[in-house]
This record gives structure tokens, C-alpha cells and sequence, in this order.
């Protein structure tokens, strides 16, 4: 009888509260950790992953739409010295779409990708890669020790601002782990 109060009052309490409309909140979420990799990620419900696809660690694609991507690259020092972020920059940016054409730069600057990771560069960009198929991404990178990190956000411009919930999502979940 108590845990049916417990309920009750529970169920109450959120009708009371002031959460957004489902249709307004973020999917839920389940937990992915690489701990070989030293990070974890909150994966969005609907969402399927790949683990080292196509020289990526990790790949996640909306169900609806495999055009929506969210990749995480990990790469490793050989030389046994710390990342430096500035370094880091200076190797990805320039390789970011790569295979792209018509690429426009529309935000790079440093800061924090959320709480738990302080240290970050966002770089923002459009590109082509064919008629009529244009690309927005939001890459985010940062380094701990001597690993060096690329968290990729990607969709159509049209899809990427209706997505800005689940992204907004997948930046607060990412985590470097010690």
C-alpha cells in the first residue's frame, strides 16, 4: 500500500511540474562507455551504433534517417607526449570534409562542450557532397592525456536546427573518462 502512495505522489508531482510537452523533450537515452578509448556518450533512443566503422570509433545513426550522424573519432599521440588542443585543431580542421565541396566555415571558437569537459574547440561548417545534398556539422575537439577526441554532429541544414534538442542532448552526455 505504501509503494501505491510512493506512486501516486510521484505521478502527482509530475503533473505538477513544469517539464516541456513530450513532443519537446529529447528522446531517451541509454550510456555507452569506451573504456579503451576513455569516454562515454549518451546514445539517443532510436539511434543505432556502430563501433569502428569506416575509421571511426564510433557511429551512430538515426534510425529515420542514416543521414543524420553522429561519429566520434579517437586519436592517439605515438610520440608518448601529452595532446596539446592547439595542435589538435591545427590537424582536424583542416581535414574536416575533406571530401566536401563548396565548404563554409560558420563558427570556430573555444569553449566549453558542457560541465564535465571544460577545454574544447567548436568548429561548425556547411558543405556539398553532390548536387543538392548539403551538410551541416558541428565537431567539437578536445584532448586528455595523449588521446585527442572529435565528437561530429551532421544533418541537412534543413533537419540540423529540428535536431537541435538531441544534439543539445549529446553534448551534455559526452564524457572524457580519467
Amino acid at each position: 500500500m505504501k509503494q501505491l502512495i510512493a506512486v501516486c505522489g510521484l505521478l502527482a508531482l509530475l503533473a505538477c511540474s513544469d517539464l516541456p510537452a513530450p513532443e519537446q523533450a529529447p528522446a531517451a537515452a541509454t550510456s555507452l562507455r569506451d573504456l579503451e578509448a576513455g569516454y562515454a556518450l549518451q546514445i539517443p533512443s532510436g539511434w543505432s551504433v556502430s563501433v569502428g566503422y569506416a575509421g571511426l570509433r564510433l557511429l551512430l545513426q538515426q534510425d529515420a534517417d542514416p543521414a543524420v550522424r553522429i561519429a566520434v573519432n579517437w586519436d592517439q599521440r605515438t610520440d608518448g607526449e601529452p595532446a596539446k588542443l592547439s595542435e589538435y585543431v591545427a590537424f582536424r580542421v583542416p581535414r574536416m570534409a575533406h571530401f566536401g565541396k563548396q565548404r563554409e566555415l560558420i563558427a570556430q571558437q573555444h569553449e566549453a562542450l558542457n560541465p564535465g569537459v571544460m577545454d574544447a574547440v567548436r568548429v561548425e561548417y556547411q558543405y556539398q557532397i553532390g548536387p543538392g545534398h548539403a551538410v551541416r556539422s558541428r565537431n567539437w575537439l578536445m584532448v586528455s592525456g595523449g588521446s585527442q577526441y572529435l565528437l561530429s554532429l551532421s544533418a541537412s541544414p534543413q533537419q540540423f536546427e529540428e535536431l537541435e534538442p538531441i544534439w543539445r542532448q549529446v553534448q551534455a552526455g559526452f564524457r572524457l573518462l580519467p
